[in-house]
């Protein structure tokens, strides 16, 4: 089963949020790659903290039909 969101949120969880200077890192690499403001990536890496819940309901409510789910970046 693919899992890109734990894949993302592993990379969430091996690299500081912020730095000495008070950057976040994180969102700043996310923010040059697909071009948004770092506020914005910032407000997008907080959501996978809540997609990561709803992948984990629907897993226990339906663990057998549940194939999991996946952050599209970009269109």
């Amino acid at each position: 089963m693919l899992k890109t969101i734990t894949a993302a949120s592993l990379v969430l969880m091996s690299t500081p949020l912020m730095a000495q200077d008070g950057e976040n890192p994180v969102a700043q690499a996310y923010a040059e790659t697909y071009n948004v403001s770092v506020q914005e990536a910032a407000r997008r890496l907080a959501a996978i903290e809540n997609i990561a819940k709803v992948e984990k309901d629907l897993e226990a409510k339906f663990p057998n039909q549940f194939g999991g789910l996946f952050i599209e970046d970009a269109p």
